[in-house]
């Protein structure tokens, strides 16, 4: 299942939509593993994978599965909130959360969570070619404005200096 919003869900709402999801569709749980973004705080921990698990069950899973646990910290939004109702719930949830880029949408780290983490937990493969594709689109556009703010300050260096009306 995968919950999207084209808006931020306002916190008030967070907690009864997690209620929500969680009364119509725990029965049918198994196990629910969640995928969050977090931001990196530097360019080598973009891609990053950790995990966070309610029963030990799914700790040793997640370490089995190469997926360094988090020593500390706290999820929020509807992620926290529905492994929150899934631990009240006796539901097994992990989240595992990926370090991306704070700046601009990044598709490179989606791709990772979900073939580098998601899918060893898993029995089924999840086609990540979109999220190849956004990736690839997204490096030629930062490429194209870098070159283009290059040519501007080449342009700025080559222009004589203006002199202020004072001087």
């Amino acid at each position: 299942m995968t919950l999207q919003s084209d808006i931020p869900v306002p916190p008030a709402a967070v907690d009864s939509l997690s209620q929500c999801v969680l009364q119509d569709l725990a029965e049918e749980f198994e196990q629910a593993i969640f995928l969050a973004g977090a931001p990196a705080e530097s360019e080598d921990e973009i891609g990053e994978v950790v995990g966070v698990a309610t029963t030990d069950n799914l700790e040793t899973a997640l370490a089995d599965a190469g997926i360094t646990l988090a020593d500390s910290g706290v999820v929020g939004g509807v992620t926290g909130a529905l492994l929150a109702d899934c631990y009240h719930s006796d539901v097994p949830a992990a989240v595992l959360i990926v370090r991306s880029n704070p700046y601009i949408p990044d598709p490179a780290a989606a791709r990772t969570v979900i073939e580098e983490a998601l899918e060893p937990l898993v029995e089924f493969d999840i086609d990540t070619q979109e999220l190849l594709e956004q990736a690839e689109e997204i490096q030629k556009q930062k490429q194209q404005i870098a070159e283009q703010l290059q040519q501007y300050q080449q342009q700025q260096d080559q222009q004589p200096a203006m002199k202020g009306m004072y001087q």
